[in-house]
């Protein structure tokens, strides 16, 4: 009986973490400043274990240009900013050259000149960040 309970308790705050990396991508990709208050509670957790990254591939491609932007700034604050990043994120790899390539595969003819700017900034930027975290010191 008590491993059930344990197990039932897990099983919630799998469902609590997985719901909270959610409600912040979803906050980040429309733009919204309360993103950043949402990735307080996220940000030491490795978010690609919570969400899929053909999922989150497919809400940037929808996202509006200021999600765009939040999330090209999220990019920079959680990988670029710090040398040792690839001791936290090294299990991240994958999951963003997944998102790399699914974005530079998808080329929309009738997006506007902005949105093909971001979205072009958005891969230059993902690619930094593989380089960065593949770093081996």
């Amino acid at each position: 009986m008590k491993v059930r309970k344990i197990l039932d308790t897990i099983d919630r705050k799998e469902a609590r973490k997985r719901s909270s990396i959610r409600d912040f991508f979803d906050a980040l990709l429309q733009g919204d400043e309360t993103a950043w208050t949402l990735y307080a509670a996220v940000e030491g957790d490795s978010i690609f274990l919570y969400i899929s990254p053909e999922e989150l591939a497919s809400s940037i491609l929808s996202a509006p240009s200021s999600g765009l932007t939040s999330l090209f700034e999220l990019l920079g604050h959680r990988y670029l900013r710090i040398s040792n990043a690839r001791d936290f994120h090294n299990n991240e790899i994958e999951a963003l050259t997944l998102i790399k390539n699914t974005i530079e595969k998808v080329n929309n003819l009738n997006d506007k000149p902005l949105r093909k700017f971001l979205l072009r900034d958005l891969v230059a930027q993902l690619e930094k960040v593989i380089v960065h975290l593949g770093k081996v010191e």
